[in-house]
């Protein structure tokens, strides 16, 4: 099965490498990237180009353009759209999010493939992530496969809008096209909300596929919207 990832980059050239890196050594290699620069000052093409050198001819480029003043403006960034364009015009089977300071997880897109060929009835999954700082890494595969496993004490179907992160939820494509399934956009904030609570009022719930599905970048400026994280704050 072919593998959508989408993403979306802003002003991170040296967190994103780790992102870039994870799918770089990926194992299974049928997969499509989705690289939307969001009008960054430090453009992320030539980091894609110098680390997927070997896959350029699975990545698409798009840049929004857009400044600080035309989001705040208009009321948010334009990526949705580009991501809404790339997913219906895409030959893939599966698609997901992947932020640009999270890194997917050892054989993920393998385990991800095999998972939905044994499953065809599953239209929506998500699983578990592994948490650690971006910030204290220039190799992902430096990151310990022993961090800690993040549970968010769901084991089985829920409704994934603000349940999960991003990255944790995969999609089949059709099903995303039947039913005319769009991120909103300029909306940026709870993007990913926005589209699961869409898959879940539409196609029901989202069942849990019991895989560790990337690892989750918590660093100094978001652990004050974590207080409740599963671990020591001082950890990270």
């Amino acid at each position: 099965m072919k593998i959508l990832i989408l993403m979306c980059y802003y002003n991170r050239p040296n967190i994103v490498r780790l992102a870039l890196q994870s799918l770089a050594n990926q194992e299974y290699d049928n997969w499509q990237l989705v690289f939307v620069d969001d009008g960054s000052e430090n453009p992320g093409r030539p980091i894609v180009e110098e680390i997927l050198y070997e896959h350029l001819d699975k990545v698409d480029f798009y840049n929004t353009n857009n400044t600080k003043q035309e989001k705040e403006s208009q009321g948010g960034s334009l990526f949705g759209m580009y991501w809404n364009e790339a997913m219906y015009s895409s030959d893939a089977d599966i698609a997901m999010m992947l932020c640009d300071d999270d890194a997917l997880y050892g054989q993920y897109l393998k385990d991800l493939n095999n998972y939905y060929e044994a499953h065809p009835e599953i239209i929506h999954s998500y699983g578990h992530v592994s948490i650690f700082n971006p910030t204290e890494y220039t190799n992902v595969q430096d990151i310990p496969t022993d961090t800690n496993i993040w549970l968010n004490a769901h084991t089985y179907p829920i409704n994934p809008n603000c349940s999960v992160d991003a990255s944790q939820v995969t999609w089949r494509i059709e099903n995303i096209k039947a039913h005319g399934i769009r991120f909103p956009f300029p909306l940026t904030i709870n993007l990913d909300a926005a589209l699961y609570e869409q898959l879940f009022r539409i196609l029901g719930l989202c069942e849990y596929n019991g895989l560790v599905t990337q690892y989750k970048g918590w660093h100094p400026d978001q652990l004050e919207h974590h207080k409740d994280a599963p671990y020591e704050l001082k950890d990270l």
